[in-house]
């Protein structure tokens, strides 16, 4: 199948869109059990374009997303999905829904985490989703599904390839916790002393860096919502990752990418430092080890 008479190819573009639709696209064809070298070849394209475009490395158009996803034989509602991947690959603003039964922003956060040099990350009222316990975690969506709350997750293969990278072959991470999240007894009290013994373990990883942002920083307006901002490998750039109560939005804006640099820039500066932080871990564990506070 030739290429002839198409339009001419894009100029690469390089966004959290352009990533995900490579991934979506990889997965696809991963699903149909076909090699990148039969679609190549069947395509007439050189192994090399074929992968850019998985990469996320290059721009594309619907004409050639097409004609893979009729190759691979993908559903109506796979190709939809995929489609509007193709027309947002352009935006430097990327939505993803968190209103679903599974919210869509995790392969987002999957793609860019893989590539990930360093992950800042602040969340203001639970435990980070990467340092949660198995068992936490649990918990907190059982809490969320009695709430009507969509946001919480329940535990999935994406979160747990997430948490086993990281302090290993993954990404430099640094989080801030906000110590309020702490004192919430979302689940007994057994749960809650190995949730905090985790967090003090995880002090001692030599690529994660845990900081808690104590009481007495008040309520200082970068206290109020999660983000994360993401450093990836040149030519890309810093990606911002903002969320609300219906959407996480993944944006290379230079504008949304200062704001994150901002917000921590002043977590860095209300934060205990990391041996502080450990101290508190270990003292929140001990209470709840003893019991004294129950939820």
């Amino acid at each position: 199948m030739s290429s002839l008479g198409k339009p001419a190819e894009k100029q690469r573009l390089v966004t959290a869109a352009a990533r995900e639709l490579g991934e979506e696209l990889r997965r696809e064809r991963a699903r149909a059990g076909l090699s990148a070298t039969f679609v190549s070849d069947t395509l007439e394209w050189s192994l090399a374009k074929l992968s850019k475009l998985e990469c996320g490395w290059r721009g594309t158009d619907e004409w050639d997303v097409g004609t893979l996803l009729g190759i691979y034989g993908a559903s109506r509602s796979v190709r939809d999905r995929i489609l509007k991947l193709v027309r947002a690959q352009g935006d430097e603003w990327l939505v993803r829904d968190r209103t679903g039964g599974r919210p869509d922003e995790l392969l987002c956060w999957r793609v860019h985490e893989a590539l990930a040099l360093r992950i800042d990350y602040y969340e203001p009222l639970a435990i980070p989703l990467f340092l949660r316990t198995d068992q936490y975690a649990r918990g907190l969506s059982n809490d969320a599904a009695r709430s009507c709350d969509p946001v919480e997750l329940p535990m999935n293969s994406d979160l747990t390839d997430f948490r086993t990278r990281v302090g290993s072959a993954g990404p430099e991470v640094s989080a801030f916790i906000n110590e309020a999240v702490l004192r919430l007894v979302v689940v007994e009290s057994a749960v809650m002393h190995d949730q905090l013994m985790h967090l003090a373990f995880q002090c001692d990883l030599g690529d994660v860096h845990l900081r808690i942002v104590p009481l007495s920083a008040g309520i200082d307006g970068v206290l109020r919502h999660a983000g994360a901002l993401m450093s990836l490998p040149e030519p890309s750039k810093q990606l911002a990752c903002m969320e609300t109560d219906a959407v996480t939005v993944f944006s290379e804006q230079d504008r949304a990418v200062e704001v994150l640099r901002r917000k921590f820039s002043s977590l860095d500066g209300l934060a205990l430092g990391p041996a502080e932080s450990r101290e508190v871990f270990d003292h929140w564990a001990d209470v709840y080890d003893e019991g004294k506070l129950v939820p």
